[in-house]
């Protein structure tokens, strides 16, 4: 959605002969290397110069998209479950949010310590950490408020995280690639992180919410650990299929 990137690779050594690259020639063919300047006309933005903090924008996603993806295998390998999406007491009060719960797999060890697991997010006590949000949480690019985040889970009966109930990997029949751990989500559906809120999944309208933050894509993480830019223009269909856990429907990529 970005336009057009240029990617090039050459074979060593180059002959040091050669006064100018075959390449320029070729993505430049008629038009004068005086007035391009990084792939734009000179005293204007070059393509790359427009794209690059886009780009690094959508690299920084995907990388904290992997680390709650990877936190999220490692608290299964340590409790044989995913977080459940809301911790609850004794009582069936929510009390914090699976964000929480994978700090120390996030090298939020310390942090994680601060909390009384036993208290709501906005107790007394808890409240106060809401402004100390990891920058794992923070989605770059977005105008939130401080101590909002962009990555949620779908809740709904039929996802990875339905709610209070807490998921095995072996528990997701249609296979982890096949279906969404976390998503990211516009600013207008942000949550706190440590309140137990996620995107309520609507099956007539699957895309609420999902794109706005990035440009006609969304940021998916899918159960196996991998990230993906989906496009806007995904089918519902096959969205709520890779939604939901065991509707055992394949998913046409």
């Amino acid at each position: 959605e970005d336009g057009v990137e240029v990617a090039s690779t050459r074979t060593l050594p180059i002959s040091l002969s050669m006064s100018s690259s075959v390449l320029p020639t070729l993505f430049f063919a008629g038009v004068s290397t005086s007035r391009m300047t990084r792939f734009g006309p000179a005293q204007q933005p070059g393509l790359i110069d427009v794209l690059s903090p886009r780009r690094a924008e959508r690299t920084q996603a995907s990388n904290n998209l992997k680390q709650i993806g990877l936190a999220m295998h490692n608290y299964h390998e340590v409790h044989s479950n995913m977080p459940a999406a809301v911790s609850e007491n004794d009582d069936g009060k929510a009390l914090l949010s699976w964000r929480v719960h994978i700090l120390p797999f996030i090298d939020q060890g310390p942090l994680y310590d601060q909390f009384h697991l036993d208290e709501p997010w906005d107790s007394e006590h808890n409240k106060k950490l809401i402004a100390r949000m990891p920058a794992t949480f923070k989605a770059p690019g977005s105008k939130a408020g401080d101590g909002k985040t962009n990555y949620v889970t779908f809740r709904h009966e039929k996802s990875v995280f339905p709610g209070g109930d807490k998921i095995r990997f072996r528990d997701i029949k249609d296979g982890t690639s096949n279906t969404i751990m976390a998503v990211e989500v516009d600013d207008k559906h942000a949550v706190t992180w440590t309140k137990p809120d996620d995107l309520k999944f609507n099956e007539k309208k699957p895309k609420t919410g999902l794109v706005g933050l990035r440009r006609v894509v969304f940021a998916a993480l899918m159960c196996d650990g991998s990230v993906h830019f989906i496009t806007e223009v995904i089918d519902n269909a096959t969205l709520t299929n890779l939604v939901f856990r065991n509707d055992g429907n394949v998913i046409n990529f």
